[in-house]
């Protein structure tokens, strides 16, 4: 969700921050994730709520 896009999660890459899941696209994603995770986070958090309207 931080590009906007739901997508396919690979069930072996994922994070927990704050208590909270983050299911990412492949391994090499979700190292790339942690360069901004506050960033990131914003970005999944924003896009999230727009898509969601629309359910």
């Amino acid at each position: 969700m931080t590009r906007g896009v739901i997508v396919k999660a690979d069930p072996e890459a994922w994070t927990i921050v704050d208590g909270r899941l983050y299911m990412k696209v492949n391994k090499a994603f979700r190292d790339e994730w942690w360069q901004d995770q506050a960033g990131n986070i914003e970005k999944a958090t924003e896009a999230w709520a727009t898509k969601t309207k629309h359910l």
